[in-house]
């Protein structure tokens, strides 16, 4: 199971993290922002994005508001051509956006 070891906030709702499996990558949270019919996006405010603590694995903020780990690896990594079948088995990639 992958999970988020290590967090810190880079500022500009930046993050870089290290996973159980040792990468460490930087990633925004800018693609959360539309997601969900707007769950997140209170993580449009500084503050707010600076306020998060790693729990169960992950990344969480006030109100219960957390991001599968895996969905982080994705975007801290989804140019790297060596993760692209696991995105896709994940369900975050179709055959069409696979990169080549």
């Amino acid at each position: 199971m992958l999970t988020v070891n290590e967090a810190t906030y880079l500022g500009d709702l930046r993050f870089e993290l290290v996973f159980s499996n040792g990468r460490r990558g930087n990633l925004s949270v800018r693609p959360l922002l539309g997601y969900a019919q707007g769950l997140f996006s209170g993580l449009a405010d500084e503050a707010f994005a600076s306020q998060f603590k790693l729990a169960h694995g992950s990344l969480s903020w006030p109100g219960e508001l957390d991001v599968a780990p895996e969905y982080l690896y994705f975007l801290a990594f989804a140019d790297d051509p060596a993760e692209q079948q696991r995105f896709q088995s994940w369900g975050y990639l179709t055959t069409e956006m696979r990169l080549s």
